[in-house]
């Protein structure tokens, strides 16, 4: 049953005759309390929710309607590792709308329900990141932090944050890496917040050989 939900959920021009088949069996398996098969048709439902948003005027408001029957979920959620995998399944819907329901959950106490906020938060296409995808840079858990880094896109603010983190002495050290593939991807772009973050990083000392090597070989581009 977990390959047909992922399988449909993979639909590139899923049809509202599939959107509701999926949003039925989630509904039953929601109401029996079989949280294995509604989580997972969930993540299937999420996605297609992310392409009914992009389809005709009819299929987007099916969408809404499906969206929210996940957002419903999610509030309802007991315990971490539920609402982890619900902040996920509504994440795949990839929906402007749900930025503020995200943030609502990035302090939460559990690192694993934070950590797919900033998965959630970093699929949502905006020209600004959202102010809780920056905060959770400077998480102290330093898996969500690398999350967090990972879903950001070359940004001012983003470059500002990770400075800000690192002269804190809230930036782990073993997310240098991704830090670094992050100012590669802006240097263009970027050239005053990067050669800013490339500073503090090797101000700070950067223990990794290879990570060393590749900032300084930043710097000279």
């Amino acid at each position: 049953m977990r390959h047909l939900y992922q399988r449909l959920g993979m639909l590139e021009q899923p049809n509202g005759q599939t959107a509701q088949m999926v949003a039925d069996h989630y509904s039953t398996f929601q109401a029996g309390n079989n949280r294995s098969a509604e989580l997972t048709s969930a993540y299937s439902l999420g996605a297609i929710v992310h392409r009914l948003s992009n389809a005709s005027e009819e299929e987007r408001q099916l969408a809404k309607i499906y969206n929210d029957m996940l957002v419903s979920a999610l509030w309802r959620s007991e315990g971490a590792e539920i609402l982890s995998h619900r902040v996920a399944a509504l994440g795949n819907t990839r929906r402007k709308e749900n930025v503020a329901i995200f943030s609502d959950f990035a302090e939460h106490q559990s690192g694993q329900v934070r950590r797919r906020v900033a998965a959630a938060l970093g699929k949502i296409e905006s020209t600004d990141p959202p102010h809780a995808l920056l905060q959770l840079i400077a998480d102290t858990d330093g898996v969500v932090q690398r999350t967090a880094i990972r879903s950001v896109r070359p940004h001012a603010e983003v470059y500002a944050e990770i400075v800000d983190a690192a002269e804190q002495g809230n930036l782990s050290a073993l997310n240098h890496r991704a830090v670094l593939d992050l100012v590669k991807g802006g240097r263009t772009t970027h050239r005053l917040e990067t050669d800013q973050v490339l500073d503090v990083l090797l101000a700070r000392g950067i223990e990794d050989d290879q990570n060393r090597e590749l900032a300084y070989q930043l710097k000279e581009l």
